[in-house]
């Protein structure tokens, strides 16, 4: 794909180089001998280059506005011998290598090959069209022609008036009269006035076949448009009805109308300003009368070509429309099953998201049963440890109970035994005395 593609650019370039050569290097060899030595810049293997081959070149390579920008001169004005040699050397070698490649591509008989041929025609007829056209433009778009129209335009423009209104349309008489008599009847300052009839204001675009419109009927409404803005919200007088006009001019700035019925409906007109036509200076808008005047002359050529023609068309259009409506329903049953199959997509991606909420629930579910359940089993373990906690310090209590209770009654027993043992003491002692 890449070799053909590379192929295809070669052969355009060689029929483009060809073209070229049919009617710029053939003719400039041809006359070569009759310019003078002073146009003759350089001469590479004998083959002589002129100023305006290099002129050209530097043009090609640099561009027109950068040659204008850097050396403010235009480009007809070039000092060849302030640029840098290199350059001048650089640029002369490849005029001298187009030449000779063209030379290469005439023997090769690459514009005898039919595809090359068909080409070649292409690329000249477009020349010849692009020429042709840029030739009228020159003869119809010229400084003479301009200035007449821009001279037509001012007499026609003279004495105008231009109008800055605000249009209310209705729907019904009785609507008009009423908002009418409420604008009238109370003393409103302007603001609310303006305010109140531009809620109603008629925005509908002008009807292309309404024969009171007079700019409908004007042949240069274009060039019209470009000669006047309507700048600053104003209408110039050839742009408004003629019921509206005859009404506008009798009255004064900021001055509303009587409900008046016109194509659009029952209106109100109010009168925001009124004032001459300001005709712009020539210099202003000398290149959009240019353009539209070349517009004009190419446009006048294709009516000309295209008037009282007679079109045959070898199309069987029922068959045609037969295909287009197979087509049409082969699309929308495919589109029919594309949405389908979205839709089920979105169903399976729903329910499969369903399923893994639900599984996650579970798990969740399952996750909080072995919690509780582990924190039952701990709770259990921890509630036997205290029973066997406390039961193991009662039996502790009971037995430390024993001991002391046992060592209370060996106390007992041992104050028993002195208190007898005192006794015995007492009744030795007192024998003792009775004996004594």
């Amino acid at each position: 794909m890449r070799n053909y593609s590379k192929r295809r650019k070669a052969r355009r370039t060689i029929i483009l180089i060809t073209i070229f050569s049919i009617f710029s290097i053939a003719t400039s060899s041809y006359f070569v001998n009759k310019i003078p030595q002073s146009e003759i810049i350089a001469e590479v293997n004998g083959y002589k280059i002129l100023k305006s081959d290099l002129q050209n070149k530097i043009i090609e390579a640099l561009g027109k506005d950068f040659i204008n920008f850097k050396n403010n001169q235009t480009y007809e004005q070039i000092n060849f011998d302030k640029l840098p040699k290199e350059l001048v050397e650089s640029l002369v070698k490849e005029i001298y290598l187009e030449n000779e490649f063209i030379k290469e591509a005439k023997k090769s008989n690459i514009a005898k090959n039919r595809d090359v041929k068909l080409e070649i025609e292409k690329e000249t007829n477009r020349i010849i069209k692009d020429s042709f056209i840029k030739n009228t433009i020159k003869n119809e778009a010229n400084e003479q022609k301009v200035n007449q129209k821009y001279l037509d335009l001012s007499r026609e423009f003279e004495g105008k008036k231009e109008y800055k209104i605000i249009e209310s349309t209705f729907e019904t008489k009785e609507q008009a009269e009423e908002i009418y008599k409420k604008i009238s009847d109370k003393p409103i300052n302007e603001n609310s006035t303006t305010e109140i009839l531009q809620h109603y204001n008629s925005k509908k675009p002008e009807k292309q076949n309404d024969p009171t419109n007079k700019t409908q009927n004007n042949e240069n409404t274009e060039i019209i448009k470009l000669f006047h803005n309507g700048n600053e919200g104003y209408i110039i007088e050839d742009k408004i009805k003629i019921e509206i006009l005859k009404i506008l001019i009798t009255m004064k700035p900021n001055q509303i109308s009587e409900p008046i019925l016109t194509s659009k409906g029952w209106q109100i007109i109010k009168l925001l300003d009124s004032r001459s036509v300001k005709i712009p200076h020539i210099e202003q808008i000398k290149e959009k009368i240019k353009i539209e005047l070349a517009t004009e002359a190419i446009a006048k050529i294709n009516r000309r070509i295209l008037e009282n023609t007679n079109t045959i068309l070898f199309i069987n259009f029922r068959q045609t429309n037969e295909i287009l409506k197979q087509e049409k329903m082969k699309t929308e049953i495919l589109e029919k099953s594309k949405d389908e199959k979205n839709e089920n997509q979105t169903l399976n991606k729903e329910n499969i998201n369903k399923k893994e909420v639900s599984k996650k629930e579970k798990i969740k579910s399952l996750d909080e049963k072995e919690t509780e359940e582990t924190e039952s089993s701990i709770e259990d373990s921890l509630t036997k440890k205290e029973e066997e906690a406390n039961k193991e310090n009662s039996q502790e209590k009971k037995s430390r109970k024993k001991v002391v209770d046992k060592k209370s009654d060996e106390e007992k027993k041992l104050e028993k035994d002195e208190k007898l043992l005192e006794k015995n003491n007492e009744k030795k002692t007192n024998q003792n005395k009775i004996e004594q």
